[in-house]
Parts: C-alpha cells; sequence; structure tokens
C-alpha cells in the first residue's frame, strides 16, 4: 500500500519542455520539480476560485478589455491577501513533507513564485 508521499508524489503530471538539471537554483529546481506541476494539477481549482472572486466582487468580466482583465488579475493576487493565501493553501496542500520543510524555511520566495505562476495561468486562460 503506497504512504501519502508516494500518492501525492504519483498524482503530478508531467510537465513536457522543462528540463530539470537546467535548473540553475535550488529555489529554481523546487519551482519546475513541485509547484508548476501542482499549479497544473490544480489547474481547475485556481480558475474556479478565480471565478468565484469575480463573482462575489461583482465584476462584470465580459464587459473588460484585455488589458483591463489583466489588471484584475494583478489586482486580485496582490491586493487581496485573503484570496491570494487561500490560493497559495490550494498549492501547499499537495506539498509532502519534504517540501513543506522547504516551503517553511524559504516561505517568502516560494510565494512569490506561486503567485507569479497563478497569476499568469489565470491570465492566460481567462483573458481570451
Amino acid at each position: 500500500m503506497k504512504n501519502k508521499e508516494e500518492i501525492l508524489l504519483a498524482m503530478r503530471p508531467n510537465i513536457k519542455g522543462i528540463n530539470l538539471e537546467a535548473s540553475v537554483s535550488k529555489d529554481e529546481l523546487f519551482q519546475n520539480q513541485t509547484l508548476r506541476p501542482i499549479i497544473k494539477l490544480q489547474h481547475d481549482i485556481i480558475i474556479k476560485s478565480f471565478e468565484e472572486y469575480l463573482e462575489q466582487h461583482k465584476i462584470k468580466w465580459d464587459q473588460f478589455g484585455s488589458k483591463e482583465k489583466t489588471q484584475t488579475v494583478q489586482k486580485a493576487y496582490t491586493k487581496n491577501s485573503a484570496f491570494r493565501n487561500y490560493n497559495l493553501g490550494l498549492i501547499a496542500g499537495l506539498f509532502t513533507k519534504e517540501e513543506m520543510q522547504y516551503y517553511l524555511l524559504n516561505r517568502a520566495g516560494v510565494c512569490k513564485r506561486v503567485i507569479q505562476i497563478i497569476k499568469e495561468r489565470v491570465d492566460n486562460t481567462l483573458n481570451v
């Protein structure tokens, strides 16, 4: 029987085009080996949470142009700490013990990377 750590690692999708050997720093390796696969796995939930954010704040997304949509995404993740922290939890909840230890030691850098990747995914997915 697999333990929780093995299940968490097995759930993660492979991401083509990421060369782990080319990662120059521990942060970049963590981003490519851990964060990107988890964020890809959580993509639908991240998008749904943003759509819920729009609804809760009565934001008329369909009436915005491309630039306004990008600004709205940026604002949601930079100005709304509760929403940002919720999204960070969607990712951190799928860390293994070892990954959580790394996260706790490097929280600011990891959080910055997570939010940047999420903002890009939301903007690229919904800003069509």
